[in-house]
């Protein structure tokens, strides 16, 4: 008779286990707040939600409040009022032919008044100043523009770009 040999296969070696440098620092954390791990991850996903809130709300209406602030810009002010007003300047820009401008006026002006005042507007105009909204010296809707003269003086503005018409 053959005998059949049960060997037992020896155990696999155990392994110790790796070290997380990242336990100390949860049980710091835990013991800083005096709060379970649990607890600690809750309250940061709760600050971080906060943070999220609080920058998608000033994305949203920072906007609206500098498009408040451009309508009490007048022609003739400084431009160091304006920058006081509605802050730095995130776009200067060369004067350009502003036949852009053509569709901020009022509606109901007549051609030749349009052709009358944007000539003379490109006379004097040696600098644009462009608010947020815009790439670079393009102002997109709901930009703010604002025309300069040689004194430094507000020469026009269009408070809120296809929103507000010219004010000249």
């Amino acid at each position: 008779m053959h005998r059949i040999s049960h060997r037992r296969t020896p155990a696999p070696p155990q392994e110790d286990r790796i070290a997380n440098p990242y336990d100390a620092y949860d049980a710091r954390i835990d013991q800083a707040l005096r709060t379970h791990k649990r607890k600690s991850r809750m309250v940061s996903l709760a600050i971080l939600a906060i943070g999220l809130l609080v920058v998608l709300g000033a994305l949203l209406f920072g906007g609206s409040r500098r498009e408040g602030r451009a309508t009490q810009v007048a022609v003739g002010d400084d431009s160091a009022s304006v920058a006081k007003l509605l802050g730095a300047p995130p776009h200067r820009c060369q004067a350009s032919n502003l036949a852009h401008l053509e569709a901020q006026f009022e509606s109901g002006t007549p051609r030749p008044t349009m052709d009358e005042e944007l000539n003379r507007l490109r006379r004097a105009t040696v600098a644009r100043w462009v608010y947020p909204r815009g790439q670079g010296c393009v102002p997109d809707d709901g930009a703010t523009e604002i025309g300069l003269d040689r004194q430094g003086h507000v020469l026009w503005v269009v408070p809120t770009h296809d929103k507000r018409p010219l004010v000249y």
